[in-house]
């Protein structure tokens, strides 16, 4: 099932969607191990995109062997997705310089930081 995690009203007049395709077996007991594939940081790289498609793909080829939960983010940047663009467009910001980040600060200030 593909879910909308997070979206934000963008200034244009568009709305910015992440979202997942949430994969778990029919009858849940509760105890299931979960897995989260992210794909889609960098908008310029789209391998992550075919990999999360081929992984969907064979999960639901064998649906009734899953007993666990995947969790397949494939673009988590879809604005640099959409324009092609290394960087989250607009605040120039590369997602795996900011890794680990702070739990006290913005996006932003980290870049700021870092600069």
């Amino acid at each position: 099932m593909i879910e909308t995690v997070v979206s934000a009203n963008m200034l244009i007049g568009e709305v910015m969607r992440v979202k997942k395709n949430h994969l778990a077996p029919d009858f849940p007991t509760g105890n299931e191990k979960r897995l989260c594939i992210v794909s889609g940081i960098h908008g310029d790289e789209v391998a992550g995109q075919y990999i999360c498609y081929e992984l969907i793909r064979r999960i639901k080829k064998d649906f009734d062997k899953l007993t666990g939960i995947v969790d397949v983010y494939p673009f988590i940047n879809p604005m640099g997705l959409e324009a092609q663009y290394r960087d989250v467009p607009v605040f120039d910001i590369d997602m795996n310089t900011l890794f680990p980040g702070s739990k006290d600060g913005t996006v932003e200030s980290i870049q700021r930081q870092r600069s």
